[in-house]
């Protein structure tokens, strides 16, 4: 936090989150080499069409890069979930494999996030900025552009007040609270 704080992007006397979009630019550009490399379970090859098969109705799955709901591509050429713990069975379920012969199109990583809100049964994705960098991560050229419309349908979550600043006007204290647009 503090590194953030000294880069100008926490605001040290509130905490509150400033130059949001600069921030999330930096972070998906050192995602793929950084957090989402050590996020990283397991690998396989299978059909990222094929609806999801769940052997453990408990497991939760959450989908992100180009299998995410909302990303609206037909025929994604990849599959990205990540969990808390990989069931063995979930793989054999879907009949994925790990043939080195075989380039990986399924990517099974780590869940490292807590959701402030309790997780409805509907909540399928990743949190979006998570869905923005795999989508970015892929490096290729048509998910680029699903990504930009993702970032630009998403992105009113980064709508943030400014800190509020207490300040004193005829002895009593008022707080002053703006709307930004980042």
């Amino acid at each position: 936090m503090s590194l953030l704080e000294r880069a100008g992007f926490i605001v040290p006397s509130s905490g509150q989150l400033n130059r949001t979009e600069e921030l999330l630019d930096y972070w998906t550009a050192a995602y793929p080499t950084g957090l989402g490399k050590r996020l990283e379970i397991a690998s396989y090859h299978g059909d990222p069409v094929k609806p999801l098969v769940m052997p453990d109705d408990k497991e939760q799955v959450f989908l992100s890069g180009e299998s995410a709901d909302g990303t609206d591509i037909a025929r994604p050429a990849t599959f990205t979930c990540y969990v808390e713990r990989l069931d063995p069975k979930l793989p054999i379920a879907n009949r994925w494999t790990s043939d080195r012969d075989r380039p990986a199109n399924i990517f099974v990583r780590q869940k490292f996030w807590t959701s402030p809100r309790a997780i409805d049964a509907g909540d399928r994705n990743a949190p979006w900025p998570l869905v923005y960098a795999d989508l970015m991560a892929a490096k290729d050229a048509r998910l680029r552009q699903v990504a930009v419309t993702w970032r630009a349908s998403s992105s009113l979550a980064l709508r943030t007040p400014q800190p509020t600043r207490v300040g004193r006007s005829n002895g009593t204290r008022h707080r002053h609270r703006k709307q930004i647009a980042v």
